[in-house]
């Protein structure tokens, strides 16, 4: 992979991990753009923190064949704990992962742990277990070198203080008319609101598969070695009748996120309906006549919520067994690209 493409690469990890805590005191006369500024401020001086996710699924696949109608539940979980140094770059991530599709034969559990961890010569090294779920139970360790460590680094500082000439440079779109796109669509609520004893701004913001879809042009036309355009336009297809419900509290006093809820409540799953049909059930033949099933999809729950923690303090220690893993031989700049994904 030739070094510029690298160098998009860490831009879009960078993008990814800042661009959470970008929404991030209560004066009744401030703006969502005044908060803004605010949190970036925040966000320059920030060195440590935690944070805890839980996902859950909730979904039901009804496909009906001459007036018959077979119902298929689905349900699943992730709950995961995670922690973050950013000077230097260091993350650990730890949970579970629950399914359960027993109407189609598949139900069970699994485990992930992940640690990213600065070496003695300037680098970094991943080390990750994926067990239960029929995964690979073992350690696997892969090494980002020295040099794509320090850009991430670099790269990771200045997109939090609110610099993104590089990263703009590098993925040749503007960020902040992105920026200034997505704020136009928010909503500050006209009175504080309590979590966890903290009074917080609440910030509101829907958007659709559409705005989503655009987004994804704009980094398509602009980088499409690193975005294919054809995998954009089957994901506007998938997105494109979607609604995403974003809410934001943060802090009034250190202007830092507290709590960001993520849903698709409200959504419009009819067009994904069809595409499933179409994807899974066609015609044997020519002579095969065979009426094509009826599908409707049902979610009753697709949702994230983040609760972050700035006090507790943060220790990423590697299991003395992790350690023992081979490193694998992979190409550094790819795996650069992807190390920061589950922050993202």
């Amino acid at each position: 992979m030739k070094k510029n493409l690298r160098n998009r690469l860490l831009a879009l990890a960078a993008v990814s991990v800042s661009s959470i805590m970008l929404l991030s005191g209560f004066d009744s006369s401030m703006t969502v753009e005044d908060i803004m500024a605010k949190a970036q401020e925040a966000n320059a001086s920030l060195s440590q923190f935690s944070a805890h996710a839980v996902a859950n699924g909730d979904i039901q696949l009804d496909v009906s064949v001459s007036g018959q109608t077979q119902s298929m539940p689905m349900s699943g979980n992730m709950d995961m704990n995670m922690q973050y140094t950013l000077d230097p770059i260091e993350y650990s991530a730890t949970g579970t992962v629950s399914g359960d599709a027993s109407a189609m034969g598949m139900a069970g559990e699994g485990a992930m742990e992940m640690y990213m961890v600065s070496d003695d010569d300037g680098g970094l090294t991943m080390y990750v277990k994926v067990s239960g779920m029929g995964a690979d139970e073992g350690w696997q360790a892969s090494k980002i070198p020295a040099e794509s460590a320090q850009m991430m680094n670099d790269l990771m500082a200045q997109s939090m203080a609110g610099d993104y000439s590089a990263i703009e440079e590098s993925l040749g779109i503007d960020i902040k008319e992105l920026q200034d796109e997505f704020m136009s669509k928010a909503v500050l609520a006209p009175e504080a609101v309590n979590v966890d004893g903290k009074d917080c701004y609440e910030i509101t913001m829907t958007l659709t598969g559409e705005d989503v879809g655009n987004l994804l042009t704009k980094l398509s036309e602009a980088k499409p070695e690193i975005l294919d355009p054809s995998a954009v336009q089957m994901a506007q297809m998938f997105i494109g009748s979607l609604q995403f419900n974003i809410v934001e509290d943060i802090d009034a006093e250190t202007f830092r996120p507290v709590y960001v809820g993520f849903d698709l409540a409200g959504s419009d799953f009819s067009m994904i309906s069809q595409l499933i049909a179409s994807m899974m059930f066609s015609s044997t033949s020519s002579d095969d006549q065979a009426e094509t099933p009826e599908i409707n999809l049902t979610v009753n729950d697709l949702s994230m919520k983040i609760d972050y923690d700035y006090e507790s303090p943060v220790s990423i220690e590697v299991p003395e067994e992790a350690l023992g893993a081979d490193v694998a031989e992979v190409d550094p700049e790819a795996l650069a690209g992807t190390a920061l994904d589950p922050a993202a």
